[in-house]
């Protein structure tokens, strides 16, 4: 009897062990995917089956740059990006697909919130972020009105007229923004220069005056112009003179901030001949004979085209103040043409 119980002790041992061995060994962990921002943490959990209290557990990840896993499974967001964070026990692993995502600026504040410029002058604005760690820094920079003043993507701004604007700082992500109003003062004439204060030009002719307002980065720098006697040297709204006849005439620049002018006296003179043509270059002439010849003053518009005649030879040929040619004699001579004006003369043989 006793060898009886004795057997089926160790058949009963026997089957409990098979069964322990038969067991299945399991690692999982609480969460496959995951989804934090950068700087952010989060405990992944592990269940080890059969449950344990002496397992170890490893835990790694493939892009410590991007989520980094300690060895409690507390998991942080170091960087945007994928990585995989994964626990092993024994021969068994278990993974989670981590995602950090940027993190984003959430506020954001310039150096002022407003600036006093005169025109011409330059200014520096600084957004100053929050959180300082974020993935994305970009600022992007507007300005209201680029009458007034505009800015650059360094956040430099500019005054380039009187009155008053706002720029503005946004976040890449278009969530955060701060300005800043810049004010530029009217700057206001105190004087103008002209470059000439004489003038002496043909008729016809023309010239453009040059006026400068003081300070060369006034508000209105707007100069108005007039002559006296606009019938003799006319000006345009830009300066421009043009003689039309004869005598003098006073052309004045006229500031419209303040009043203040300049004068130029403009003296309007003759076209000049500037030389004379005769319409033949040689002649051949028989004694007796008589031939006439034409003469043309250039520039058409001069204001005195009177020739007069002359003969190198009289006793060979003579001309008339008509420019008729009488031969005399054999012989050659020159026959001239001299302008009233400046004595230009061609030469006709």
């Amino acid at each position: 009897m006793k060898k009886l119980t004795y057997l089926a002790f160790i058949a009963i041992l026997l089957f409990s062990c098979k069964k322990e061995d038969e067991l299945v060994h399991s690692l999982s962990l609480d969460k496959t995917e995951l989804t934090v921002d950068v700087d952010q943490t989060f405990t992944l959990i592990a269940d080890y089956q059969p449950n344990s209290k002496n397992l170890s557990y490893e835990w790694s990840s493939s892009d410590p740059s991007i989520a980094a896993v300690d060895t409690g499974g507390r998991v942080r967001g170091v960087s945007a990006g994928k990585a995989t964070i994964t626990v092993k026990v024994n021969e068994l692993t278990a993974a989670c697909e981590i995602t950090v995502s940027p993190l984003a600026i959430k506020a954001l504040k310039l150096n002022k919130s407003g600036s006093l410029l005169d025109i011409g002058m330059k200014d520096t604005l600084k957004a100053l972020i929050e959180p300082v760690n974020a993935s994305d820094k970009k600022i992007r920079w507007t300005v209201l009105n680029a009458d007034v003043a505009t800015v650059n993507s360094t956040g430099l701004v500019v005054a380039v007229g009187a009155g008053s604007t706002e720029v503005i700082a946004t976040s890449g992500n278009g969530k955060a923004e701060a300005r800043c109003r810049i004010t530029v003062n009217e700057m206001k004439v105190t004087g103008i220069n002209l470059q000439k204060t004489e003038l002496s030009m043909e008729r016809g002719a023309s010239e453009k005056l040059l006026a400068s307002v003081k300070p060369a980065n006034a508000s209105n720098p707007t100069v108005i112009w007039t002559s006296s006697e606009p019938e003799i040297a006319r000006v345009s709204p830009k300066g421009e003179v043009r003689g039309l006849q004869n005598g003098t005439a006073v052309i004045t620049a006229r500031t419209e901030d303040g009043d203040f002018s300049v004068s130029c006296k403009v003296t309007v003179i003759p076209v000049a001949v500037q030389s004379v043509i005769i319409d033949k270059a040689s002649l051949e002439m028989l004694i007796y004979s008589q031939q006439e010849l034409k003469a043309q003053v250039f520039p058409a518009s001069a204001d005195n085209k009177n020739v007069r005649w002359e003969s190198s030879n009289e006793s060979i040929a003579r001309v008339s103040a008509e420019g008729k040619v009488e031969a005399i004699k054999p012989g050659s001579c020159l026959i001239y043409a001299i302008s009233e004006d400046g004595g230009k003369k061609p030469i006709a043989k």
